[in-house]
């Protein structure tokens, strides 16, 4: 949700954006190349120019950064908080952040080889103008890896109605909860060809539901997100 503002959402209080950076921050720094970047991490080479695109707090943009030295690596995020914490965390001689929006990349014409998008298409307001503009500053013949979410793939059980209710309100959250269906199509309609897409359900059975439904209630019962929910029209705050 933090990224949600970042490109084109309607305007949030500092109390919500406050309390999102400190919610979701935490689960974005555990982020890592290794495991949110692994199906692009075999096609990277030494000397390449990247682009992370929605970088927030940097943890994956530095695991490229290490992939692809001396190539210069830049990460790009609208929120400035974002930004400044990972250019103070993360210090490598060809990696540098910088405040931008998805939509309008502070980056020259065909200046990158590579282009990565984590979970970012589905906040924004057009994820159509967001590849259309990927599509710009990556070169002829670049790269361009995007992994994204598809509410409608998390598998869950048990289940109780409850759960349910919060999960159809995390769908409201975003701009786009059906994203990851549509990318073979988006990306192809950007002007990008040889598009490979694969699938990966995001599953959670027997413990791991308690935890899906501790960090729901925990997010419910945040006053931040409370005035939030209910100013978007998300939902009630009976209903919450």
């Amino acid at each position: 949700m933090g990224r949600s503002q970042a490109y084109g959402a309607p305007a949030m209080t500092d109390a919500y954006l406050d309390w999102a950076r400190g919610f979701h921050g935490h689960a974005f720094r555990r982020r890592s190349a290794e495991r949110n970047a692994a199906f692009l991490l075999p096609r990277l080479e030494a000397g390449q120019r990247v682009v992370d695109i929605g970088c927030g707090p940097g943890a994956i943009t530095a695991g490229l950064a290490q992939r692809v030295a001396p190539g210069p690596v830049i990460g790009i995020d609208r929120d400035a908080a974002y930004v400044a914490a990972a250019t103070g965390q993360h210090r490598l001689p060809n990696l540098r952040f910088e405040e931008g929006d998805a939509a309008s990349l502070p980056i020259a014409d065909d200046a990158v080889d590579v282009a990565f998008l984590h979970f970012v298409l589905q906040h924004v307001d057009s994820p159509a103008a967001v590849l259309r503009e990927v599509r710009r500053v990556v070169r002829p013949g670049g790269l361009v890896a995007v992994a994204d979410a598809d509410l409608e793939g998390f598998l869950i059980h048990p289940r109780s109605a409850a759960l349910d209710a919060a999960l159809l309100l995390d769908g409201r959250t975003r701009r786009n909860p059906q994203l990851g269906r549509q990318l073979p199509q988006l990306l192809t309609e950007a002007g990008f060809d040889a598009v490979e897409f694969s699938v990966v359900p995001n599953v959670a059975i027997g413990d791991a539901v308690a935890a899906v439904s501790a960090s729901t209630t925990a997010r419910l019962e945040a006053p931040a997100f409370m005035d939030h929910a209910v100013a978007q029209g998300w939902s009630t705050e009976s209903d919450l």
